[in-house]
C-alpha cells in the first residue's frame, strides 16, 4: 500500500509541474499575442493525453511483470541502455520529433482541427514545454550530471578544454553521419522550435497563418531532414 501511495504521489507531482509549466508558457506567449480562447483548455487537455497514454503502458508493464512469468527481451534491456546514454537532448527530441509529425499528420488529414494565426505556433511552444519539463524531469540525474560536467569543464587547463570541446564536436559529427534518425530529430526539433519562438515574438508585426500549411512544411521539414541525413551517411560510407 506504501508502494502505490508513493507512485501516485509522485506521479501527481510531475502531472502538477507539467500543468504549472505549460500554463505559464502560455502565460507568457500571451504577453506577445492574442490566445485562441480556449489555449489553457487545449495545453490541459494534451497533458491528460499523453499523461493517461503513460500511465496505461506503466500500469500493463508492472501488471505483466508481476503476474506473467517472463524475463524482459534483450532488446529492451539495450534500448533502456540506449535512453540513459544517448542524452537529455536527444531524447526530448525524438520524443518532440514523433508527436509533431504524428499529430502534424492528424492536422492535415482533418482528424483534428488546425490551429491559426499565431496560436498554432504558440501551441507549438507549449508542446515544446511539456515534453522538455517531462524529460527533465524523467532524466533530472543525468540533466544533473551533464550540467556538473559542463561546470567542471571551464575549471579545467585551456589544453583539456580544447580537447573536450574537439571530442563533443566529434561525437557531433559522428551522429550525423551514422545516425540519421536522431540527426534528423535533432535538426527538426532545433529548426521547429527557434523558428516558433522567432514567430512568436514577432507576430504583432508579421501576418501570421497557421493551419494547414503549417502542419504540411512541418511533416516536410522533417522528410527533408531525415532525406539529408541519409545523403550525409552514405556519402560517409563511400569515403571509407
Amino acid at each position: 500500500m506504501h508502494a502505490i501511495v508513493k507512485s501516485a504521489s509522485k506521479h501527481l507531482l510531475v502531472f502538477a509541474l507539467l500543468t504549472l509549466g505549460m500554463f505559464f508558457i502560455l502565460f507568457v506567449i500571451g504577453l506577445f499575442t492574442t490566445l485562441h480562447e480556449d489555449a489553457y483548455r487545449d495545453g490541459f487537455m494534451s497533458i491528460v493525453y499523453v499523461y493517461a497514454i503513460i500511465l496505461l503502458v506503466l500500469v500493463a508493464y508492472s501488471v505483466l511483470k508481476r503476474y506473467v512469468p517472463i524475463q524482459p527481451a534483450a532488446w529492451s534491456k539495450r534500448l533502456y541502455a540506449w535512453h540513459k546514454q544517448t542524452g537529455a537532448f536527444v531524447n526530448f527530441a525524438l520524443i518532440f520529433t514523433l508527436i509533431t509529425v504524428v499529430n502534424s499528420v492528424m492536422m492535415i488529414t482533418n482528424l483534428d482541427t488546425p490551429k491559426t494565426g499565431a496560436f498554432a505556433y504558440g501551441h507549438l511552444l507549449v508542446r515544446t514545454l511539456i515534453v522538455l519539463l517531462a524529460v527533465a524531469i524523467w532524466m533530472h540525474k543525468e540533466i544533473y550530471r551533464a550540467f556538473k560536467a559542463f561546470e567542471a569543464h571551464f575549471g579545467k587547463e585551456p589544453a583539456l578544454q580544447k580537447e573536450e570541446r574537439k571530442t563533443f564536436f566529434r561525437r557531433i559529427k559522428c551522429t550525423l553521419f551514422t545516425r540519421p534518425l536522431t540527426a534528423s530529430a535533432a535538426m527538426f526539433t532545433t529548426i521547429t522550435v527557434l523558428g516558433c519562438l522567432v514567430v512568436v515574438v514577432f507576430s504583432p508585426f508579421l501576418n501570421v497563418q497557421g493551419g494547414e500549411r503549417l502542419y504540411a512544411s512541418l511533416v516536410m521539414l522533417f522528410a527533408g531532414m531525415f532525406f539529408i541525413a541519409n545523403i550525409l551517411k552514405m556519402i560517409h560510407l563511400d569515403k571509407r
